[in-house]
C-alpha cells in the first residue's frame, strides 16, 4: 500500500527481518508482496505478487503470481496454502501487514486496485476457512500490523481459527512492529513468550525513536497500545460484555417507566 511507495515501510521491516538473524533452523519466515505502486528495493517487482523466503541474510522469491489484488479473500488462502503445503512445521502463524480501520471497515488496502474496498471481517473469516490448514488445525496467533484491528468482534470472528491474537486497539505509527523480535524465537519459544517478545519489542522501538527525535528538540510521544488477547477464553468475554448491555437497556427502561 502507500506505507511502502510513500515511505518504504515494508521494506523497513524486512530489513528487520533480516537483521534479527533469527534461527533458520527452528524458524521459516515467509513474506507474501503485493499491492503497491512502487518499492523501496531493488528485488521486489511491482509488475507481479510474489512470496518471498527470508533466509538469514537473503531473501529469495519462491513463488510469483500475476498482479492481484491484495484484498481478494482468494488471494490470502492462496499464500496460506502454498506455505502450508510446502512448509511443514510443528506451528504456524500468520500476520497481516497493512492499513486497519477496525471491524466496520476491515484490513488492507491495494494500491493497484483503487476501486477495490479492504477485506471486511467476513472476507478475512473466509480466507482463513478456504484453507487446507484450517481444515487440519488452527494458527497458534494471527497479528495485525495494522490500526485499530484489536476489538472484540475480531476476537470473536477469529477464535476458531488461532489460539491468540495480537493487534492495537488504537492507531499504530506508521513504522509498525519491531520484527527484531523474530531473533529471540527458537524451537523452545511459547507463544505467549513469542507475543510478550513482539509487545515488549514495539514499545522499546517507539521509546527509542521518541529519545532520538528529543534530541533534536521534536516531541514524538504516540499513544501506543498492542495486545495479546486468549482466544479461547474470549466466550467469556462476549458473555459479560452481553449481560452488560443487557443490563443497560433494562435499567433504561426502567428510567423511562418511572418518568412516564
Amino acid at each position: 500500500s502507500d506505507l511502502e511507495s510513500k515511505g518504504g515501510a515494508a521494506t523497513s521491516d524486512i530489513d528487520e527481518m533480516v537483521r534479527s538473524k533469527f534461527n533458520t533452523e527452528d524458524l521459516n519466515v515467509l513474506v507474501y508482496a503485493g499491492g503497491t505502486k512502487k518499492w523501496y528495493n531493488d528485488q521486489f517487482k511491482t509488475t507481479e505478487n510474489a512470496i518471498y523466503e527470508v533466509e538469514g541474510e537473503k531473501v529469495t522469491k519462491v513463488k510469483s503470481y500475476s498482479v492481484k489484488d491484495m484484498t481478494d479473500y482468494k488471494t490470502l488462502s492462496e499464500f496460506i496454502d502454498y506455505v502450508y503445503e510446502n512448509y511443514k512445521t510443528d506451528l504456524y502463524s500468520l500476520i497481516l501487514w497493512d492499513h486497519g480501520s477496525g471491524p466496520m471497515i476491515g484490513y488492507g488496502v491495494d494500491e493497484n486496485y483503487p476501486k477495490s474496498d479492504s477485506m471486511s471481517l467476513l472476507d478475512i473469516d473466509k480466507a482463513l476457512n478456504n484453507t487446507k490448514l484450517i481444515k487440519d488445525t488452527k494458527f497458534e496467533f494471527i497479528g495485525f500490523d495494522a490500526c485499530l484491528m484489536s476489538s472484540i468482534e475480531v476476537a470473536n470472528l477469529l477464535k476458531e481459527e488461532a489460539n491468540f491474537l495480537i493487534a492495537s486497539a488504537e492507531v499504530e505509527p506508521g513504522a509498525g512492529w519491531d520484527y527484531s523480535f523474530l531473533g529471540s524465537v527458537n524451537k523452545d519459544s511459547s507463544t505467549i513468550d513469542i507475543g510478550k517478545k513482539i509487545i515488549d519489542s514495539y514499545f522499546e522501538y517507539y521509546k527509542g525513536a521518541k529519545d532520538y527525535y528529543s534530541t533534536f528538540g521534536y516531541n514524538f510521544d504516540p499513544d501506543l497500545t498492542l495486545t495479546m488477547v486468549d482466544l479461547n477464553n474470549i466466550n467469556k468475554a462476549i458473555v459479560s460484555l452481553d449481560n452488560l448491555f443487557t443490563f443497560f437497556v433494562f435499567a433504561n427502561e426502567w428510567t423511562i417507566s418511572q418518568v412516564s
